[in-house]
């Protein structure tokens, strides 16, 4: 019946709710695990971007030491290439003036070299760590973004599918009391009322009248042969019909001939 298959449908429907329900649960720990990795890829980003902050500064403090270097090495040839007086103020200086302060010069010269090939190093180093970096976190955050994608796309069908077999299980349960209504009433003979007391009326009278199933089948063949003799004489009928009227047909033919014989004897 439509009910017991209906039932069968809902049933095969709602029987796949807890494997939906447990593949649900195992995508919703995927989606919070990418969570977790995007957090930390957020906070490579950052990392990055503090790396970034240092390079600048580290070529701005290069870019000063060199300026520097360069400032003290103008001063010492200044200083060289002139007498004992001071190459900026013109104050003179003396001989061991002059001596100590291409001293200074020398020792601003060889620190601030030093500096700046110190400071030329961890620039290079924070450049390093910064690219690889970079180029870890653009294919990290790629992948994280296309399993993102298909995990959030198969969250939203498996909720599509755990919200019909919900709604079949919940039909399920309501279409397996009808049938159990049915299934009673079918028992208990509690079905077609009408037509169950029309046959029964039926059956009184036919037993009343003393019907006889054998006599019956025999006036029907008999009734089914008379049939067939009633058909035959239609043909005959038909027949005859058709035989009278050729035979007219024939005569008003000949009667055509004899007035054309007639008219021809006439003529001669």
């Amino acid at each position: 019946s439509l009910v017991t298959q209906k039932v069968s449908e809902l049933g095969s429907k709602s029987a796949a709710l807890p494997e939906l329900r447990e593949s649900l649960s195992e995508t919703h720990a995927g989606v919070k695990l990418l969570e977790t990795r995007e957090l930390g890829a957020k906070q490579k980003r950052e990392h990055a971007q503090e790396l970034r902050d240092t390079i600048n500064s580290l070529q701005t403090e290069y870019d000063q030491l060199g300026r520097d270097t360069s400032s003290s090495k103008e001063k010492l040839s200044l200083l060289a290439s002139g007498d004992a007086h001071c190459p900026l103020c013109e104050t003179d200086l003396g001989v061991e003036g002059k001596e100590r302060l291409e001293t200074k010069y020398r020792e601003e010269i060889e620190a601030k070299t030093a500096a700046r090939a110190t400071t030329q190093m961890s620039l290079k180093n924070t450049q390093t760590r910064y690219l690889s970096l970079v180029n870890e976190l653009k294919q990290e955050e790629e992948q994280i973004s296309r399993e993102m994608d298909r995990a959030r796309t198969q969250l939203a069908s498996l909720e599509k599918d755990v919200n019909s077999a919900r709604q079949a299980e919940e039909m399920l349960a309501i279409e397996q009391g009808k049938l159990s209504r049915v299934q009673m009433r079918l028992s208990a003979n509690e079905y077609a009322r009408p037509e169950q007391e029309l046959m029964g009326k039926l059956t009184v009278e036919i037993e009343t009248v003393g019907y006889d199933k054998s006599k019956h089948q025999a006036v029907r063949a008999s009734l089914s042969e008379l049939g067939f003799y009633e058909t035959r004489k239609r043909q005959l009928d038909d027949t005859e019909i058709r035989i009278q009227a050729e035979r007219q047909s024939l005569s008003q033919i000949l009667d055509s001939i004899k007035e054309l014989l007639g008219q021809q004897q006439t003529f001669e």
